[in-house]
């Protein structure tokens, strides 16, 4: 027999006591559930505030950007309009050289909540497409940043192509510099100047991520087998964790092997690090400091190649050399003809002038005619200008240019007399003439009979088709015929004819015969 415990013996819990613990351990699964419930309730209604909110804060930015300024400016449109020359100058006192110019109103933009951009990026999902942004511990990252050249597709500045300038990642919001420029209140800029009457400064206005997308070269093979870069637009870019390559902390390249997941943030904001690629492919987008530090570690070896040429160098390049200075010498020879045929331009010029002011000097024309008749009471330039030595033998006359300054006066009322009497000539004396009055009743019955035409019913153009069907198929009675047939009828019919009749239809009886 087992040796009997000397521990007191606990006894059941009755039905009662278990009943009891059973409600308590319901009503603190309940008290649970309603804490947690409160807090999904009241994190949806905090969500659905910044939602609310947010619109309403684009609705008041749509209206003091667009309607208002709209509905201002025809209101200040009809108050001029009414008063006329009494309209006053709107562009004085407080308000001169601030026509036209962005205020801080208009400019301030709503920053997007984190919940509503995490829910865009999960539409867009449902829908296939990939997300724009990423979210990661209450922080967006954009797939464009400072540096990255853009395309505008929308609005009126589509098509231009720019670098991004700022960022605004509460908003989603970019600015491109040189495009969307606008005419800003410079006391809203920090480099306003003071001294400036008019307070306008140029400045750039913010795309939204929807309206720009990003621009790269991309490497295209020719025929010929040469490489060439062109820009292409990228519709879609995705952002990846950095899990692959160079190792942020240590340098080393792993290539396609993964590193260290503790080293997949950046050493110095300690911010998780993203690739970009172009979607659909494994095509990586580099960065702009990674541009810039691949263009400094090219120029790095370029100097350090130049610096300490080998041999096998020197001889690889001295084709590239040779051309070089050919290409050179060639260039030089051919200014120098530039520079020559230049030279001679000019002395060709001189001599010229010196022969136009030698003629001229001399009296002589080489143009004028040698039989042309002078006459002492023509008035001669030297009559009219007797102060100029060198033109008192020229002599302006009716036969060649120049001629004297006041005969095209003299001879327009005459040039006038004579086109008018030629148009009267020309006009036929047989046209009829109609007046104003019956060229105006003639378009009128135009007009109506046009009208009528598109007022006609189906039925209406049926009986026309109809009527001009029945016209084109009735035949043309001869009238010789006729006579010849009624004539007949009435010898039937026991009528005598006349003399003159009865020859008739005798004619017309051989006529026919003969036919």
């Amino acid at each position: 027999m087992p040796p009997i415990s000397s521990a007191p013996v606990r006894a059941a819990p009755s039905a009662k006591a278990i009943a009891k613990k059973k409600a308590i351990q319901k009503m603190q699964a309940t008290l649970r559930w309603h804490e947690r419930d409160r807090k999904q309730r009241k994190q949806r209604k905090t969500e659905q505030y910044e939602y609310k909110r947010y619109r309403l804060e684009l609705v008041k930015q749509q209206h003091n950007k667009v309607r208002n300024i709209a509905r201002n400016a025809l209101r200040d449109v009809r108050e001029d309009w009414k008063l006329g020359p009494l309209r006053p100058n709107r562009v004085s006192g407080l308000q001169e050289g601030m026509y036209g110019v962005v205020t801080e109103r208009s400019l301030s933009l709503t920053a997007l909540p984190k919940h509503l951009s995490q829910r865009i990026n999960e539409d867009r999902e449902k829908q296939g497409l990939p997300p724009q942004h990423l979210v990661v511990n209450d922080k967006i990252y954009l797939p464009y940043v400072v540096g990255d050249r853009v395309v505008v597709i929308a609005g009126r500045e589509k098509g231009k192509i720019g670098a991004i300038q700022a960022v605004d990642k509460d908003a989603l919001m970019f600015t491109v510099q040189g495009v969307n420029t606008q005419y800003l209140d410079s006391k809203l800029l920090a480099g306003g100047d003071p001294t400036d009457k008019t307070n306008r400064a140029p400045h750039e206005i913010q795309f939204g991520i929807n309206d720009i997308r990003l621009v790269i070269p991309y490497r295209i093979t020719t025929a010929s087998g040469r490489y060439i870069y062109q820009d292409v637009v990228v519709d879609n870019v995705i952002l990846e964790r950095h899990t692959t390559g160079v190792d942020p902390f240590t340098g080393i390249d792993y290539g396609n092997d993964e590193f260290p997941a503790e080293h997949r943030f950046d050493p110095e904001t300690n911010l998780p690090v993203f690739k970009r690629y172009i979607a659909g492919t494994k095509r990586a987008i580099p960065w702009p400091w990674e541009k810039d530090e691949e263009k400094l570690k090219e120029k790095e070896d370029a100097v350090v190649a130049q610096e300490k040429p080998g041999f096998l160098t020197r001889v690889r390049r001295l084709p590239n050399d040779l051309r070089e200075r050919i290409a050179a010498r060639r260039n030089a020879a051919a200014r120098a003809e530039e520079k020559r045929l230049e030279r001679e331009a000019e002395e060709l010029s001189l001599v010229d002038s010196d022969i136009a002011e030698s003629q001229q000097l001399s009296g002589t024309r080489t143009d004028r005619p040698d039989n042309i008749l002078t006459y002492d009471d023509d008035t001669g330039r030297n009559k009219s200008d007797p102060t100029d030595e060198t033109l008192r033998n020229f002599s302006p006359t009716l036969a060649y240019p120049p001629f004297p300054a006041g005969l095209p006066t003299e001879l327009l009322q005459e040039v006038r007399e004579k086109r008018r009497e030629a148009a009267q000539d020309a006009l036929d004396e047989d046209t009829p003439r109609v007046s104003r009055a019956e060229r105006r009743k003639i378009r009128e019955n135009e007009r109506k009979k046009r009208e009528m035409e598109t007022m006609k019913t189906p039925l209406q153009l049926r009986w026309e088709v109809m009527r001009a069907k029945q016209a084109a198929e009735k035949k043309e009675v001869d009238r010789e015929q006729l006579l010849l047939a009624l004539g007949k009828h009435m010898q039937g019919n026991g009528i005598e004819l006349t003399p003159k009749r009865s020859q008739a239809a005798r004619n017309a009886e051989k006529q026919l015969d003969v036919e």
